[in-house]
């Protein structure tokens, strides 16, 4: 099969590797789209060095969806020829992160496209329990922004925004927009998003979040006293991540007793919570991947909004790619700024 190999930090080699051989319980799935996320980068990259042995001469890509091409003899749930997305989290399923339904904590977590064969290939593999069967009027590109909704789903879940919560986002990417569009969803009463990108002020706007401010021009913190009678939001989302002073403006910008919410990560740089965080009591809460809410899996969850309207999927992709190109991709994702990008994928 055709497929992107990771050879070494911003290298990938696009050549012929050996087909994929799936296991008991495992089904294949010729991929279709394949998006690329802010982790993919950090692993391009080379920022988190950490994970390099793992994914040395692997292939990368872990939102990815498309058409189920084999299934093993135990496998009863999943057909040929069936439309679905891949859930990646490989959990253990027994640890007690995993039967408290926090299996994104489980100790023994893999990830398709992080050492298991991922979506810049022809084809991937994964276990029939991580496959989504997707309902017919949900495009393939939609389908491959579910790990983006679920991870904005998750974020809203773990800070607890509901009914009449004021909510600032920074960062105009698709986990930040992905994060205003389950704040709205969770009934949030005021939903801003703070980003010096015109197209995602755009798209955030046509979702129907409330407030779309660029940082380009104006004060962050001065709008949102503006409309919330002086007090400042009860949450602020860091959805930029590599720069932890979105962390220190929004505990400056929320309101006394607020929370923080930090969806991205800065692996370079020290955490450093000064300013008024203590006097404010404000709580600093991590939000890293997603697992269940309750009864369903958030991914579950991402897929039903998909399903019923309420989240936008495909609307979130500003550029499209062949795999033979997967090196240009990944520079213009990398810096969106100036491509004025909000997803960038890769399609088949």
């Amino acid at each position: 099969m055709r497929a992107a190999v990771f050879v070494g930090p911003r290298t990938f080699e696009v050549k012929d590797i050996p087909d994929l051989e799936i296991g008991p319980g495992e089904v294949l799935v010729k991929n279709q789209v394949s998006g690329i996320c802010g982790s993919d980068i950090h692993l391009y990259s080379d920022t988190i060095p950490e994970f390099t042995p793992r994914i040395l001469g692997k292939v990368l890509g872990h939102e990815l969806c498309g058409e189920v091409v084999t299934v093993a003899p135990d496998v009863a749930n999943v057909s040929v020829g069936q439309r679905v997305a891949i859930e990646p989290l490989l959990k253990c399923g027994h640890c007690s992160f995993c039967s408290a339904g926090d299996y994104h904590l489980c100790p023994e977590l893999q990830h398709v496209g992080i050492g298991w064969s991922g979506g810049f290939g022809e084809y991937a593999k994964a276990p029939a329990k991580n496959v989504y069967s997707l309902p017919a009027h949900i495009s393939y590109e939609d389908a491959s922004l579910l790990d983006v909704l679920a991870v904005g789903i998750h974020a809203i879940n773990k800070l607890g925004v509901h009914t009449g919560s004021t909510v600032l986002i920074f960062g105009g990417g698709a986990i930040g927009l992905a994060t205003a569009q389950a704040a709205k969803w969770a009934g949030a009463s005021l939903v801003a998003i703070a980003t010096r990108s015109k197209l995602a002020r755009e798209f955030a706007l046509s979702a129907g979040i409330d407030l779309a401010i660029d940082t380009t021009r104006d004060d962050v913190g001065e709008r949102l006293r503006e409309v919330t009678d002086g007090l400042g939001p009860d949450i602020v989302f860091d959805a930029v991540g590599g720069k932890q002073r979105y962390v220190q403006q929004g505990i400056d910008i929320v309101r006394r007793g607020g929370k923080v919410g930090v969806l991205g990560g800065f692996p370079a740089q020290p955490v450093e919570l000064g300013g008024d965080f203590l006097i404010k009591e404000v709580d600093v809460v991590a939000c890293f991947s997603y697992a269940r809410w309750g009864a369903l899996s958030e991914f579950q969850i991402a897929l039903d909004g998909l399903a019923t309207g309420k989240f936008h999927g495909r609307q979130y992709i500003s550029q499209r790619f062949p795999l033979d190109e997967i090196a240009h991709a990944f520079e213009v994702a990398q810096h969106k700024d100036g491509q004025d990008a909000i997803k960038v994928s890769i399609v088949f």
